[in-house]
């Protein structure tokens, strides 16, 4: 988190603005440059993850031609998965690789204090409102403001990313298509920095899953 606090930093102090836009600026810039080098490995589990979901109608046959027989049903489904040359857990390993760096910007986006100083992207202000600052209580605060409108409208483009997100989850149960919608309510219990970094990185891994999907 301090290397990474250290180059938004750096990075924010050659962008034009107030201090407060520079440091949002350069949030989503860095966001965006991790995911861009996570790229690779998230291409590489977006492809084992379609070649399980392709296996679905197999496993469906199987999971009713056995469902009474426990014992050989774990049997005949894993050498579905073994013909296929893949595990139920397939897509996963690259997930796990790309989240402590996902993690480190989580946490640049929500701690306090960093290497024993202040925070500076959670100290910095943006239109009045501090980007440590929760959703919820700025918007009940008082009458319709910039700020107010401001944060609205990051919680509508939220929406609007978790609603296409969710267009494009895989066939399975219904509830999956609520998962995106989690990032929403997490965002509204945050601080708002941490807001504009949920809106960066599931921006891009919208964009990410609708290249993979036409070209991947």
């Amino acid at each position: 988190i301090s290397a990474v606090h250290t180059a938004l930093t750096s990075l924010a102090s050659t962008l034009p603005g107030p201090p407060g836009v520079q440091l949002v600026v350069a949030l989503v810039l860095v966001t965006i440059s991790v995911r861009a080098l996570l790229t690779p490995l998230a291409l590489h589990g977006f492809r084992r993850r379609k070649a399980v979901a392709d296996l679905h109608p197999k496993i469906e046959l199987v999971r009713r031609k056995h469902r009474n027989e426990p014992e050989r049903l774990v049997r005949e489904l894993g050498k579905v998965y073994a013909d296929a040359g893949l595990s139920p857990m397939a897509g996963m390993g690259s997930g796990l690789l790309q989240a402590p760096m996902l993690v480190t910007l989580y946490g640049l986006a929500t701690v306090p204090m960093v290497g024993g100083s202040a925070n500076q992207l959670l100290a910095a202000e943006v239109l009045g409102t501090p980007l440590s600052s929760y959703w919820l209580p700025v918007v009940l605060s008082g009458p319709i403001s910039w700020p107010t409108l401001a944060l609205v409208a990051l919680l509508a483009a939220l929406v609007v990313v978790a609603y296409l997100s969710s267009r494009q989850q895989e066939p399975g149960p219904r509830w999956l298509r609520l998962v995106p919608f989690g990032t929403v309510a997490f965002a509204v219990a945050s601080p708002v920095a941490l807001s504009v970094y949920l809106l960066s990185t599931t921006t891009w891994s919208l964009a990410e899953r609708a290249v993979f999907t036409r070209y991947g």
